[in-house]
């Protein structure tokens, strides 16, 4: 996705090149209204929720966190475990945003949680 595209359009695109879906039959699988869909496409309203979101990036096959991202909203799950741990989380993403890490620096830290197995023992 390009960094400047806009929500409305970017989902337009999926929906056209991704799948077979009219404008009525994404609008009825995501599970809200054509005229709304064609509004949001059109950049005439603003991005829906986080949970049509995700409906709609699973119909497009496509990434929930990016289709999210794109619509400046943070995924139910992701928000909930910033709600469980507010003083460390935000301030973990923080650093990691002053530092500037790389996308190579995010996927080692994610190994070394997953190899540690942290989380999984005593505290």
């Amino acid at each position: 996705m390009d960094k400047r595209q806009t929500f409305g359009k970017f989902i337009k695109e999926l929906r056209l090149k991704n799948t077979q879906y009219s404008l009525r039959k994404f609008a009825e699988v995501v599970g809200i209204s054509p005229p709304y869909l064609s509004r949001l496409e059109a950049e005439r309203d603003p991005p829906p929720s986080a949970e049509i979101i995700v409906k709609m990036a699973e119909a497009l096959g496509v990434d929930k966190d990016q289709l999210l991202s794109c619509a400046d909203k943070v995924s139910p799950d992701v928000l909930n475990i910033i709600k469980e741990n507010p003083g460390s989380v935000p301030s973990f993403l923080r650093l990691a945003g002053e530092r500037r890490l790389s996308e190579k620096d995010w996927k080692r830290i994610n190994q070394f949680v997953q190899s540690e197995n942290l989380g999984k023992g005593p505290r």
